[in-house]
């Protein structure tokens, strides 16, 4: 038979600490990360940019400089200006994806091909999500319409039925 469980009383004292005990070392403590609110200078928006266009995202960029994020947006909703200079600085991130893609092709082996085969359609993804212009699908249509009626017949065949349901039945 297997060993058997001794039973320990403890006070409710010694039952609260080792239950604060527990969470403490299940639950990670973290410490407030709200930042000091950072003004908008251009020196820091060149810093931005400048990584953006390097490679580094939105997210690495601001981790680089130690910014948060939501600073960022506040930033590009209160200037347009540097708004629309980050967005091209994300066209600028899918030319460098573009680029990642084609040193991954030149670099690919036969023993590094189906990671490589991830990597691709990864920074692919990316680089339509970040430049669809430039890098995403594209659509094409072929439709042919037939207008059997024109829109104005059936406007009036619309008020003829208005006209009609608004008149009072003779069954009444």
């Amino acid at each position: 038979m297997g060993k058997r469980l001794q039973k320990i009383t403890l006070s409710d004292e010694e039952r609260q600490a080792a239950i604060d005990a527990a969470k403490d070392a299940l639950l990670p403590t973290r410490a407030p990360t709200r930042r000091p609110r950072i003004p908008y200078t251009e020196d820091i928006a060149d810093q931005i940019l400048e990584l953006m266009v390097e490679g580094h995202d939105m997210v690495r960029a601001c981790h680089e400089l130690d910014i948060a994020r939501s600073t960022v947006y506040r930033w590009m909703d209160e200037n347009p200006d540097f708004k629309a200079r980050c967005a091209r600085a994300r066209e600028a991130l899918a030319d460098y994806d573009a680029f990642r893609i084609a040193e991954i092709s030149v670099n690919a082996t036969a023993e590094s091909a189906q990671a490589d085969r991830v990597k691709l359609a990864a920074l692919q993804w990316l680089a339509a999500k970040r430049a669809p212009k430039v890098y995403g699908d594209k659509i094409e249509i072929d439709a042919q319409v037939e207008v059997s009626r024109g829109p104005s017949e059936h406007l009036l065949e619309f008020l003829k039925l208005g006209e009609r349901m608004s008149r009072p039945s003779s069954s009444d």
